[in-house]
This record gives C-alpha cells, sequence and structure tokens, in this order.
C-alpha cells in the first residue's frame, strides 16, 4: 500500500531499515536528497536504454580523451613555442611612431610585444617598473631589468620625477622583489616641501621595506599577499616560495648568480601577514562581535548563537522542548603533526598575534605547567614544559596529574597507547590540542601548545577559551574523544583552576564523537551517544577533525619555525580556514536542510510503520517507560552511568556480576544472621576474594616474567614495574593470606603438605625459575583454594561453604575479565582502522604492524586468563549442573575460543547500535538477558525486541526533526549575523574623524557582508520546504498521514500516542 508525504506524493514501499554516515545522515542509497535519478525509475532500476555511467568511451570530457585531440597538434605546438624565441621585427625600425631608432628590445610581460628601442621601452614603462624586457644581442634575446636600459622609478609623482630632487644626486640602488622575480632598480624618493617619510612613500607605492635602515631592499604588496593566499592555501614554505621567486628572476650578467632574500622575506611576510589580519578584523575601526575581545583577529562564527547579535530578540522565551535550536556544540582534538622541533632559535620571538588568535598564551599555562611536569622530578617526567628528555617507557597519560577513574578511561584509540613518545624526543611542543564549533570554525583562545600528550590541563585551558563569551546561552554541548574519562573530575578542576566558569561547566552537555564512539566499550557508546541524545539532530562531533587533513601540511614547515613565527603562521591558517567555511555557510546549510529533510521524510514513515506494526495498546504501554534522552553533564553523568543497561534502546541486560559486587552480596547477605556468625562468614568470604587476588597476581607476575625473559614487547603497563620488588611484594601478601589460611581451613597441610615446606617464606630471597615461569608442578602452584581440589576432597574437608563463596566470586570475576576482553578486540580493530585511514610510509606501516600485533597479543592473552579462571567455574560448580536451568548469568559463560570468538564487526561500515552484539562471536550477545520484555504483559524476547526497534525508530525520527530545525535555526542566525556585521562596519565607517581610506574600505566590508546575506537568504529560500515559513521554529514531521495510509483511514487509535509524541 502507498504511503503518503507531505506534498502529497506516493512511494510502492516502506523503508525497513536505515544506515548511518559519520555526519548522523541516514540514507538508502546515499544520494544527498531523495530525488530518483534521471536514469532509474522509481524502484531503483535501470531505464530501459539507458546509458551505464561507467561507460568510459562515451565520456568525451574525460582527460584521456582531451589528451588524444592534442595529441595530434604537439609538432605544431612546439613550432609556435620556438617561434617565441625570435621576432620578426627585431632587428628592424622601433614601433614607436616617429622613432628613427633600431629596436632592439621587447617587453615579456606585455601581451602586444611590440619591437622598440631602449629608449621607448623606458617611457613605456613608466609606470610598470617590474616588467622583464627582452634585449637582442644580435644572435637571441637576453632577460634584462629595466634598469639596465637607464630606467629609474620616481615615487610620488605618478611616474615623473621630483622636481625638487637636490642637483647631483644619485638614485638609490633598489632590490625589489616582486611576483614575477627579483629585480634590480634606481629609485628616487620625492622631496617636495612637506614630503611624506621615505617609509610612507615606499608603502604608498605599495613597496614594503625589509628593513627601517639604510633601506635597499622591498617587496611590493603583491607578492606578500600573493605567499600570504599561497601559504594559507597550499601550505607552501616561505624558502620554497622564495626559491621561485628566484628561479623566475634574470641572472646577473657576471656572476650568473641571483642575491638571496630568504631572510628579508621571512621578515616582511610575517609582518605584512599580521597587519593585513588586523585590517580585516576590523580592530582598526572598532568593529567587535559581543563575546570577542576587542583585539581578536580572528574570523568569527556568526553561524553560532551569539546573544545580543545573531538571536531574536525573544530568543530566551523559546519552548523548553525547543531550546536546543539556540544550543552551541563544541568540539576537541589533539593534532600531533602541528609540532616545533627543538633547535636553537631566537627564545625571545614572541607571536605578533599572541593572545589576539586562536593559540592559548603560553605565559598563561606557564605556572600550571611548571607545577605539572616539575611535580615528580626524577621520576622521568619531562623537567619541564618542552624541556628534557623522557625517561624509560615516558609514558604520560591523559589523567596521570590525578585519579581520573582510570576504569572508565576505555578509548580503543588510548592516548597512552597510540601515541609513542619517541616522536616527542626531539621536540619543544609536540602538537596542538584544539576546539571548533560544530559549523567547522576554530574557536578563538582555544588551541592549547602540548608537551608530550594531551592531558587534563591542556583541555580545561582550551575549553576555558572556547567558552568565553557564552555565559548567556541556555545550552552548550562540547565533544571529546575521551569524554568518558574527561567528565570524571572536571568541576573539582575548574573549581581551582577557572572557577568563574563552574557554573557554565556544571551544565555543560558532554558527549562521544560518533566516529571515535566506535572504540569505546558499550556503556559510552549508549550514554554519550549523539543519536540517543535529544537536541542534537544530525551532529556527529567531529567538526575539529576535518581540517586536520588540510592543515597539517603547514606543519612541514612551521615545525622548523621560532616559536612565535609559528604562532603566526598557524594562526593565520586557521584563519582562512574559518574565512573559506563563512564564505561557503549558506551552501553548506543548503545542503544539510535538504538532506535532513529527505531524512525526516523517511524516518516519519519508518517509525509511522513501526507504530502501526506494534498496535495501539502495546505502544502505550511503551510509551509509560520514563526516557532519559538528555545528554550527561558533570552533574548527572554518574547516575546515567549506573543506568546505562536500562536503555530502552537496548534489549534488556542482565544484571551483569563482578568481583566487588559479588562481594557486596555476599557480605549483605549474612545481617541476618547473629554478630559472631556474620563476622565468621564475612571473614570467610574476604579470605576467598583475597585468595583469587593473589591467583590472578600470580600469573600477572608470570606473564611479567616470561615476557622479559623472552624480549618480547610488552603488552600492558605491568612490565614497567620493578620485578624483583614485585615478587617480593606477593610473597608478603601469600605469607598473610597463609596464615588466615589455617584458620578457614586446617587441613589443608594433610592434603597439600609441601606447599608450606616448598615455599620457605621467611627464608628464601627469591623463588626458583619455575615458581617464576609458571612451568613448575600444579600442586607447586596451587594456593589451596576450594577449586584446586576434588569435589569429594571439597566434601570431606567441609569447604562446601568457601567454595560456594569463590564460585560467586570467579563468576564476577569471569565478566570483569570478559569486560577486558571485548575492550582489548575493539582497540584491535580501531588499530586496524587507523592503519587503513592514515598510515602511509613504509615506516609507519611498520609501527601500525606492530601496534596490531599487540593489540591481538592482548586480547589473547586476557582471554587465555578468563579461560583458565572459567575452567575453575567448571570445577566447582555441581557434577549435575544444567546451564539451561541456571537463571543466573554465570550460565552464558562459556569457554573463549581464541581462533574464532576473538572477532568483532567491521567498525568503518555505518554502525547501529548492537551490531556489535549480533555479529561476530558469543562474548558480545553475553550481557543480554534471555527472553526479557520492559513492559507489563509482554510477549517475551520478541516484544522486547519491536520495543527497542520502536524505540531506535522513535530516536531516528526525533534527530531528523530537530536537524531540519537545527538548521533552519542556524539559517536565519547566519543572516542576521552578516546583516548585524554589515551594520557595524557601516557604523564605523560613519564615526567622526573617520580618514577617508577608513571609510571607504569599511563601506567596502558593510556590502562585501550584506551581499553575503542576501545570498544566505536565497540559499534558504530555495532549500525550504515550500509552503513553511522562514521564521518558523518547529518543522517536526507529523505522522497522522503516515498512519491514516497504513491503518485505512483510522487514526482514533493512534490520537492519544501522536499527542503525547508531540508533546515530548
Amino acid at each position: 500500500m502507498p504511503s503518503i508525504d507531505d506534498e502529497g506524493a506516493t512511494s510502492t514501499a516502506l523503508e525497513e531499515g536505515l544506515g548511518t554516515s559519520l555526519d548522523g545522515n541516514a540514507y538508502d542509497d546515499g544520494r544527498l536528497d531523495d530525488s530518483e535519478p534521471e536514469d532509474m525509475d522509481e524502484e531503483g532500476h535501470t531505464r530501459p536504454g539507458a546509458v551505464p555511467r561507467n561507460n568510459a568511451t562515451a565520456n568525451k570530457s574525460s582527460p584521456s580523451a582531451r589528451m588524444t585531440q592534442f595529441e595530434a597538434h604537439f609538432e605544431s605546438i612546439l613550432d609556435d613555442m620556438f617561434w617565441k624565441d625570435c621576432d620578426s621585427g627585431i632587428p628592424g625600425l622601433c614601433a614607436t611612431k616617429g622613432c628613427p631608432s633600431p629596436a632592439t628590445t621587447r617587453c615579456r610581460e606585455c601581451r602586444a610585444k611590440e619591437p622598440l628601442c631602449e629608449g621607448c621601452a623606458v617611457l613605456a614603462h613608466r609606470n610598470l617598473p617590474f616588467h622583464w624586457i627582452d634585449v637582442w644581442n644580435g644572435t637571441f634575446f637576453q632577460r634584462r631589468d629595466l634598469r639596465d636600459l637607464g630606467f629609474v622609478c620616481y615615487l610620488g609623482h605618478h611616474g615623473d620625477a621630483c622636481p625638487h630632487i637636490p642637483t647631483g644626486r644619485p638614485p638609490a640602488a633598489f632590490v625589489i622583489v616582486h611576483d614575477n622575480g627579483i629585480h634590480q632598480c634606481r629609485l628616487h624618493y620625492c622631496h617636495c616641501p612637506g614630503a611624506r617619510e621615505n617609509l610612507s612613500q615606499l608603502l604608498r607605492a605599495d613597496l614594503f621595506p625589509a628593513t627601517l635602515e639604510r633601506t635597499e631592499t622591498a617587496f611590493t604588496c603583491e607578492v606578500l599577499e600573493r605567499f600570504h593566499v599561497d601559504f594559507d592555501i597550499s601550505k607552501r614554505s616561505t624558502q620554497d616560495f622564495v626559491r621561485v621567486l628566484t628561479s623566475l628572476s634574470a641572472r646577473d650578467r657576471d656572476t650568473g648568480e641571483v642575491k638571496d632574500r630568504y631572510r628579508d622575506f621571512l621578515l616582511a611576510s610575517r609582518i605584512y601577514r599580521y597587519l593585513t589580519m588586523r585590517k580585516r578584523s576590523g580592530r582598526r575601526h572598532a568593529v567587535v562581535v559581543p563575546g570577542r575581545q576587542e583585539d581578536d583577529l580572528t574570523v568569527p562564527c556568526l553561524t553560532c548563537p551569539i546573544p545580543s547579535f545573531n538571536l531574536p530578540e525573544d530568543w530566551k522565551d523559546t519552548p523548553e522542548r525547543l531550546r536546543y535550536i539556540y544550543r552551541l556544540i563544541l568540539c576537541a582534538d589533539g593534532n600531533y603533526s602541528l609540532q616545533k622541533k627543538t633547535k636553537p632559535d631566537d627564545a625571545a620571538d614572541v607571536a605578533l598575534s599572541d593572545g589576539q588568535g586562536f593559540f592559548i598564551p603560553h605565559s598563561k599555562m606557564y605556572d600550571e605547567l611548571t607545577k605539572k611536569y616539575n611535580a615528580n622530578k626524577g621520576t622521568g617526567k619531562r623537567k619541564g614544559p618542552g624541556k628534557g628528555k623522557s625517561k624509560g617507557k615516558g609514558k604520560e597519560s591523559v589523567n596521570d596529574d590525578e585519579d581520573e577513574d582510570l576504569g572508565i578511561m576505555c578509548s580503543g584509540f588510548k592516548v597512552i597507547r597510540s601515541q609513542r613518545t619517541a616522536k616527542f624526543k626531539f621536540v619543544d611542543v609536540s602538537g596542538v590540542l584544539s576546539f571548533s564549533c560544530d559549523h567547522l570554525h576554530f574557536r578563538p583562545g582555544a588551541t592549547v601548545d602540548l608537551q608530550t600528550t594531551e592531558t587534563w590541563l591542556h583541555a580545561d585551558f582550551g575549553l576555558g577559551g572556547a567558552l568565553r563569551g557564552t555565559a548567556e546561552l541556555h545550552e552548550i554541548a562540547l565533544s571529546y574523544d575521551v569524554i568518558c574519562s574527561y567528565i570524571c573530575h572536571i568541576l573539582e578542576r575548574f573549581k581551582t583552576s577557572q572557577p568563574t566558569l563552574l557554573q557554565v561547566v556544571e551544565q555543560l552537555k558532554m558527549l562521544l564523537p560518533k566516529m571515535h564512539m566506535h572504540a569505546h566499550k558499550e556503556l559510552c557508546q549508549v550514554v554519550y551517544a549523539f543519536c540517543y541524545a535529544r537536541g542534537f539532530g544530525l551532529a556527529h562531533g567531529e567538526g575539529v577533525e576535518t581540517p586536520w587533513a588540510e592543515l597539517n601540511a603547514a606543519g612541514l614547515s612551521t615545525r622548523e619555525m621560532n616559536a612565535g613565527a609559528r604562532h603566526d603562521a598557524l594562526n593565520s591558517v586557521f584563519n582562512f580556514w574559518n574565512w573559506q567555511k563563512t564564505v561557503n555557510m549558506g551552501k553548506f546549510l543548503a545542503r544539510k536542510l535538504r538532506e535532513a529533510y529527505a531524512l525526516q521524510r523517511r524516518t516519519t514513515r519508518y517509525f509511522a510503520s513501526l507504530t502501526v506494526i506494534a498496535r495501539p495498546e502495546v505502544v502505550t504501554e511503551w510509551l509509560k517507560i520514563d526516557l532519559d534522552d538528555d545528554a550527561p553533564t558533570p552533574l548527572t553523568f554518574r547516575e546515567k552511568t549506573k543506568n546505562w543497561a536500562k536503555s530502552v534502546y537496548l534489549l534488556d541486560h542482565i544484571a551483569v556480576p563482578s568481583a566487588d559486587g559479588v562481594m557486596e552480596e555476599i557480605l549483605a547477605s549474612t545481617t541476618h544472621l547473629n554478630e559472631t556468625m556474620s563476622r565468621m562468614r564475612n571473614a570467610a568470604a574476604r579470605f576467598v576474594k583475597a585468595g583469587v587476588e593473589l591467583e590472578q597476581e600470580l600469573l600477572r607476575l608470570q606473564h611479567v616474567h616470561s615476557q622479559r625473559a623472552t624480549m618480547q614487547d610488552p603488552l600492558d603497563d605491568s612490565l614497567d614495574d620493578d620485578g624483583d620488588a614485585a615478587w617480593a611484594t606477593y610473597r608478603k601478601k601469600l605469607a598473610n593470606w597463609r596464615a588466615r589460611q589455617r584458620k578457614h581451613m586446617p587441613g589443608l597441610e594433610e592434603l597439600l603438605p609441601h606447599i608450606f615446606e616448598e615455599e620457605n617464606l621467611g627464608e628464601a630471597e627469591e623463588w626458583s625459575d619455575e615458581v617464576r615461569n609458571g612451568d613448575g608442578k600444579q600442586d607447586f602452584k596451587a594456593l589451596g583454594l576450594p577449586s584446586d581440589f576434588s569435589a569429594e576432597e571439597r566434601s570431606d574437608h567441609e569447604l562446601a561453604d568457601l567454595a560456594e563463596y569463590e564460585l560467586k566470586i570467579r563468576i564476577g570475576l569471569a565478566f570483569d575479565q570478559l569486560d577486558a576482553v571485548r575492550m582489548a578486540v575493539q582497540h584491535r580493530a580501531a588499530q586496524i582502522e587507523n592503519k587503513k585511514k592514515n598510515v602511509r610510509t613504509s615506516k609507519a606501516n611498520a609501527v601500525a604492524e606492530r601496534h596490531i600485533r599487540l593489540a591481538a597479543q592482548r586480547a589473547r592473552a586476557l582471554a587465555s586468563r578468563y579461560n583458565a579462571n572459567h575452567s575453575r567455574i567448571c570445577a566447582l560448580r555441581p557434577m549435575d549442573y544444567v546451564a539451561w536451568d541456571d537463571d543466573t548469568a554465570g550460565a552464558r559463560l562459556q569457554t573463549i575460543d581464541l581462533d574464532n570468538d576473538l572477532t568483532i564487526s567491521n567498525m568503518a561500515t555505518p554502525r547501529t547500535l548492537g551490531d556489535s552484539r549480533i555479529t561476530g562471536s558469543w562474548i558480545w550477545s553475553v550481557f543480554q538477558a534471555k527472553s526479557t520484555a520492559r513492559t507489563a504483559g509482554g510477549n517475551g524476547g520478541d516484544s522486547a525486541v519491536e520495543m527497542v526497534q520502536w524505540f531506535r525508530a522513535r530516536a531516528a525520527k526525533d534527530r531528523a526533526d530537530e536537524a531540519v530545525n537545527k538548521i533552519c535555526a542556524e539559517f536565519r542566525r547566519t543572516s542576521i549575523g552578516y546583516a548585524a556585521y554589515a551594520d557595524l562596519w557601516r557604523q564605523a565607517a560613519q564615526a567622526s574623524g573617520r580618514p577617508i581610506g577608513e571609510q571607504a574600505y569599511a563601506l567596502k566590508t558593510a556590502a562585501m557582508w550584506e551581499r553575503m546575506r542576501i545570498q544566505c537568504d536565497e540559499q534558504y529560500d530555495g532549500s525550504r520546504r515550500p509552503g513553511v515559513d522562514a521564521s518558523q521554529l518547529d518543522q517536526t514531521r507529523s505522522l497522522r498521514p503516515y498512519i491514516m495510509q497504513l491503518s485505512d483511514g483510522d487514526v482514533t487509535p493512534f490520537e492519544a500516542i501522536m499527542a503525547a509524541l508531540h508533546a515530548a
């Protein structure tokens, strides 16, 4: 039965599923809209007679076809190229009318290339002083400067000589660098009474001096402007640019050389670039966007919400359910390609744009950095910010400055593992940590230089800069690839470091970027997911990742610069990136709006179909479930983390035990007993748990010893321990535990008498290699836990209670181990995807292969430890145990197949949450309950699946509706922002006492922003759905027409459901 959309069109089928792209756009065929290709019918089949799109022979405009056309003319083209090396009018008479002199020159730059005598060539170039002249020497042309023909450049009189030049004063010899090469020139200043100083005369003649004392070199503004644009776009180094200019220049007729102007050009181009940024920023005109510093040089994002600038007057009165349209979304990410090498340089060099661009001034962080890096002198950490070397492994975790809830640190892209400190051995700055908005604009004052890897200190200062001027906003969000760890103690840190921002940070909504989310454990993929958080539309949180592919090229040159020059260069590059995004914002939003409309139609149709299929009475029950779809904040994330397994977006999870959780349950179960009995049972449970922990510690130490003995690569951080000290600590723990063992297991010495004899805990200095290697006899390794004995032996020696405790504790431990195995498998998959996307060179490939191999070995080692524990669980279970009759979590445990179970689905494909549990081995589904549903009277597993599918479809529709509303609001903000910025420039032009040049520039800039506003409005009108008012806040797509069609016109049973969904 065909379905109906808002335009009255019909389609032959309902979508049965949706995919998700990186930016959250879900499409069945990947097109930007839902229109069919012209050679496709409505069902996607090729129309009869349509020409295949990949038919290369039919494409006459392909590069190969056009090349073939040229090949037939190669010889004639070469003939014309050789013809230019001579001139039919030379030798001959000068082309100037009435001039009898012989023609010996022609201009290489002028299009006419008339043959002229030397005198006429000089007169013709009175105001074109930097053209190259070809001079005929009787056999061929030689390139010459106009100076060689007697040309003198006069300033201040439009090319004419100044009448007040002192008699006998020779012209000054100058070297002028132009965009066509390096020229030798003779120049006279103006000497009229009241003439401007020489510097001003040069600048007004578009010549920028290399020095202010004894100026003999200058650069034309054309070449400086060209380099500014060339560096911002191509990221080509200054040295390469000057080498090009040198190769375009005429050689000295005696030495054949061109004097190097590289160092002079470095200084001039840097100053010119900075002053150009100041001019364009409006600082001279006092043009300041609210919420920004007066000396800010950066291009602002006028699409982000800016109170008192681009928001409607009543924006604070927006209904709470629509407040997300005025939400600011920030993205953070580190980049390790924009480094600065350690080398001798000018220590006093400070950026001209210090504190005015994107970087946080180093002086602002210096005290905190010094405190951090000098806190543990002699422990292998760096001696100070950007100085010294790392000792040993040199690992610096992103949470090494304080206890940052290491258990939550689950990123497969772990900074600890993926950043090799060897990369930072000879660098002062290892990279940058930057913050951008979701419109891909870098935030001013929110980029921080890193000394090694990312730390909370750097992230906090960067976030503080990104939040500047946002206090009035109701909602702000942050996306960061380690947000699950960063959020843990952020309030404590900001109380100390930036207390003025504490209230803002308390309400900060914090989520994981969509691509990086794949490398996190399932908890994070639910709690911190954009797709399940209300009000984020199709935002993906990866915005700051976008520019790195282009901007990394700048790192090849900026890493060689002084600290100040590097910041100036990167500020320019970042600013140009912002400008490009601003110029194209209308096109970008128009494309995104068309995509959102197409997605909105499909998700609404799909959600309506599921609603009708599920029946009104069932959906009504589902709507009674408490849906917590607010993004986590520093105040709420702990509660959301506790309840993640109850998410309606997942099939019911069993209450997964853990070793610590089981211990708490055991202790709680004894509270009804008398004090003596309770104390005895609690002591017995603690004794068993301590024994299990000792066993795991022994396995770890044996693994460490094995890795060291075979000189293998380390698989975990435990290899940093001092081996002998670790074994000594273990022996002390074991001695204490043995004393307790004699009380709880008095018959142990009869069963295993040689244990106490062999260990010699009080005397032996070291244990034998058999103990350390773990290859001694089984009895020798045994601790004497209940699982070390047979069922008969446990029964004979009354170990049943201890065995029960051990079984429960080991089941909890198994789930802890299984979680570690899953994370290790995810880490390996993340490393593989990282290699595919980012690794290019053979050296980097070898390093990536090593990381992948280590990740695989780590997963295998963890799985082996789990299997050893699982075998103990099996040994402790009764002989008549049947897993199917067991309703506890432990029934789902099984042995891991080391060859087949350590797999995961391809993380590069669009992901629907839950794929990792369905695709691959049993380790991804063990946390899923058998057949439970959250609704009373549910039909078991089938009902639960339908419910989860319905809630996911609802979330997809909500996100699509939000995306439409968000993008329309962004269009309106952009238009208002452009208009407001144009008004600021017009007001600046009207300021009294403003010089005429500043007035003209301000009016030109105002006209540019006004033109951009008109274009933005046109793009909004062209992409908006017909019949929708431009100011309409809510464009949620109604379910009614779809449900009416699917239910044969009877929507009465669904009225309450539609009302409840709309109210939500």
